[in-house]
């Protein structure tokens, strides 16, 4: 099990569940975005529309040395600084094959199991989990059947804060 939490006071390593448990069951979100292919159609100055706080980012790079994790840090990072959201969790494993080993994959580490660990905030309504990869977001139902998850992949800007907006009037974050 690895994760690493990126917040405002920089990143923070974890390879064991309980130290991870310990930030991310004090940092509650109902809004959790995948970073690639959702958060990043996005520019940063783009509002969300909901209190930062309770908007995080959740984003699977494989490994510390692919340059895909060097960008998702910086961006993150960047989306922090303008108050976009509230802190990002990059996420090294992820379901391998088909079927059940693909879609519902829940180890510990996993996207799935990250979504399960985050409080939400009842009184800023449901949980949301916007994904364009479908293995993610079965697996997350598949462990936290509360979490709504929404398969996003237009990547239209426009359409994307048009289903934030429909999530606003809905539920009031």
């Amino acid at each position: 099990m690895y994760i690493e939490i990126v917040d405002s006071d920089g990143i923070h390593s974890y390879n064991e569940a309980q130290k991870a448990l310990s930030y991310l069951s004090v940092h509650p979100a109902n809004l959790r975005l995948d970073l690639h292919g959702v958060l990043d159609i996005l520019s940063t100055d783009v509002h969300l529309g909901m209190p930062t706080q309770k908007v995080v980012c959740i984003s699977y790079v494989g490994s510390v040395e692919s340059p895909v994790y060097s960008t998702a840090v910086l961006d993150i990072q960047q989306r922090i600084r303008v108050g976009q959201i509230a802190y990002g969790v990059l996420v090294f494993t992820r379901g391998r094959g088909s079927g059940a080993a693909r879609h519902a994959f829940v180890e510990e580490g996993s996207k799935a199991w990250v979504n399960h660990w985050i409080p939400r905030s009842p009184q800023h309504g449901p949980c949301v989990f916007i994904d364009d990869s479908t293995d993610h977001l079965r697996s997350t139902f598949e462990l936290s059947p509360d979490i709504q998850c929404l398969h996003f992949n237009l990547k239209n800007p426009a359409q994307l804060c048009a289903l934030l907006l429909e999530m606003r009037k809905a539920c009031p974050m």
